[in-house]
């Protein structure tokens, strides 16, 4: 399939019909076609730099655009900066990683490609020539250490590579005119001083220097010459032309556009897109924004229909308000009723055994000691109130559980004599700590001897009724 490549240099667009094996026809003005183009930006509208750094798999592309931006261009601002990865090398101080940075004046980009779309031209990729020559030098430089040489007018473009490998470029102008008997002279030794550096930098001796596309006047005659005082071979990798060189170089290369830096900068992209696809666009806009008003208007339907379900099922829910505010107050008055009979439950459950322990204490009073008082109490979780059990060290309440239930009973031993009052005393603790109901004692006999007078305070034991048939 045919296609047109352009060239821009300066303010002129070249560009050349390809059928597939030559150049039919020379374009001076831009055609009206609809077909994609790639465009090549000629190196004067173009910055390069070449950034080695040791490589490291935590290097950030887009941290190293941002800091070598500056040191390109003067106002960054301007420039689009875009760059790739041309290689990897190991050298002695370790592997190191180079790229080729770019730097690209916006407003010429959007000049270009709005002058362009307004003449029917669909760009494809802008491209540009250094990042061509090296894609297309690492074929024709396989093999070998050499440079690789091509001639645009007086501007000459030189790419040293190491066994295959891009590792710098240099470019210069030529001071001699070019059909002149002096070009040869200075060509060689330029090659001279490009192979001199080759050896110097990379350890390596030039061996040839290939000639890509070169231009009419560069004869075999002069390439003989130019090996003859230069010492690297010179080989001449197409036939002379008056072509541009960069457009055969473009028409060689179509395969490696995908390769290539892009040179328009996304949101010129977005925009390009936008107005080639405006038309689409607008169909795509107008079905969505159709389809957006069909299902508001199906939803609004919807809603009417659903409004008056709903008006119905809230007057229905009214009329069933009141019977559930009656049932709410029914299950309010149940849960006090239940609360109180719980307590009521407890109450009885606390208090309905006290009697038996009252009445066996009359049975374990032996003669000669009579009851002053009998107090039926509960043991608190206050210090002040814990008796004498935790004072004396026994088992303590817990607190958060239920108070244990005690006995306090004062009474007097009658007998007269110290020794069988004392004795009556030791009978009766001794029979009463032997009571079933009895869990543990505390004695105060402080006032025995005195007077007879002593106090007894017993934990009681929890008993539990049985029902006897």
């Amino acid at each position: 399939m045919k296609r047109v490549y352009l060239h821009w240099e300066g303010e002129w667009i070249h560009g050349l019909r390809w059928d597939g094996e030559k150049f039919t026809t020379r374009i001076l003005a831009l055609p009206r076609m609809r077909r994609k183009v790639l465009l090549l930006f000629d190196d004067s509208l173009l910055q390069y730099k070449l950034v080695e750094l040791p490589f490291s798999p935590r290097l950030n592309f887009k941290k190293i655009l941002r800091a070598e931006g500056p040191s390109i261009v003067e106002e960054p601002s301007a420039y689009y900066f875009t760059g790739r990865v041309l290689g990897k090398m190991r050298k002695r101080e370790g592997e190191r990683i180079t790229y080729l940075i770019c730097a690209v004046p916006r407003r010429e980009v959007e000049g270009i490609l709005e002058l362009l779309h307004d003449r029917g031209v669909k760009v494809e990729k802008v491209i540009s020539p250094l990042d061509l020559l090296i894609e297309r030098g690492r074929d024709w430089a396989a093999e070998g250490n050499g440079c690789l040489v091509l001639i645009d007018q007086k501007k000459v473009y030189i790419l040293f590579f190491r066994e295959g490998n891009f590792v710098f470029y240099r470019t210069f102008t030529l001071t001699s005119e070019v059909e002149g008997p002096d070009v040869g002279g200075e060509l060689a030794m330029e090659l001279r001083r490009s192979s001199l550096y080759l050896q110097q930098e990379f350890k390596v001796g030039g061996e040839w220097a290939k000639v890509v596309i070169p231009p009419r006047w560069f004869t075999q005659e002069l390439a003989e010459e130019v090996t003859a005082k230069g010492g690297l071979r010179v080989e001449l990798l197409h036939p002379p032309s008056d072509q541009p060189p960069w457009l055969q170089l473009m028409a060689e290369s179509d395969g490696a556009a995908g390769r290539l830096l892009s040179l328009v900068p996304p949101d010129v992209k977005v925009l390009d897109f936008a107005k080639r696809h405006y038309a689409a666009i607008t169909l795509i806009a107008f079905g969505f924004a159709l389809l957006t008003s069909s299902w508001a208007m199906i939803k609004h339907w919807e809603y009417r229909e659903e409004r008056a379900f709903l008006r119905k099922k809230e007057e229905i829910l009214r009329q069933w308000e009141p019977i559930l505010q009656k049932k709410e107050e029914s299950y309010r008055k149940l849960q006090a009723l239940k609360e109180e009979a719980q307590k009521v439950s407890r109450h009885l459950q606390e208090r309905s055994l006290i009697y038996l322990p009252m009445e066996t204490f009359a049975y374990i009073t032996p003669r000669g000691i009579h009851l002053k008082e009998i107090n039926w109490e509960r043991a608190s979780s206050n210090p002040r109130e814990k008796g004498r059990f935790e004072a004396r060290g026994r088992r303590p309440v817990k607190e958060g559980l239920p108070p244990i239930p005690f006995l306090k009973v004062v009474a007097v031993a009658d007998p007269k004599g110290m020794e069988a009052r004392y004795d009556l005393f030791q009978r009766f603790i001794s029979d009463l700590k032997e009571a079933p109901f009895v869990e543990e004692i505390d004695v105060d006999d402080s006032s025995l001897l005195h007077d007879g007078t002593f106090e007894v305070t017993v934990r009681l034991r929890k008993i539990v009724a049985h029902e006897v048939d």
